[in-house]
């Protein structure tokens, strides 16, 4: 009889925990790829913010591997031209510094973290994920 209740009790929580692990991963994906959406805007923020001075990106990328595990493919273009119009959208759009000490410098760096820090990017992503997800379905 115990073995009968214990074989019961196994089942029914293999049962529930399967569609709450559904759930979950679910909201992972989307995490990590509205995650690795940000992160790709921000490496092109930076590339389009010092596009004459390649070896700030080149040390970088000596010991850092930019996430290469995000999701995000190549063969989805209708991402990259977006990822790529955002990043070159902050550096654009930026004044220049009006105190004395700093006039010639740029708030790139800051401002580039601040945009992948915005609920307006994440928006966009969560926009662009759905727009994935759905072409992945048609």
């Amino acid at each position: 009889m115990k073995c009968l209740i214990s074989v019961f009790v196994v089942f029914t929580l293999c049962g529930c925990s399967g569609s709450r692990l559904s759930g979950t991963k679910l909201k992972d994906d989307l995490n990590a790829w509205v995650t690795a959406f940000k992160d790709r805007v921000f490496i092109k923020c930076l590339e389009h913010s010092y596009p004459n001075s390649d070896s700030i990106l080149l040390l970088i990328g000596k010991t850092d591997a930019f996430n290469p595990y995000d999701g995000i493919y190549d063969y989805l273009d209708d991402h990259h031209t977006v990822i790529d119009s955002l990043g070159k959208s902050i550096p654009k759009n930026l004044p220049p510094l009006w105190i004395e000490d700093y006039k010639g410098q740029n708030t790139y760096l800051c401002s580039c973290l601040h945009y992948y820090a915005s609920p307006k990017l994440d928006s966009i992503a969560k926009r662009e994920y759905k727009a994935y997800i759905l072409g992945i379905k048609k």
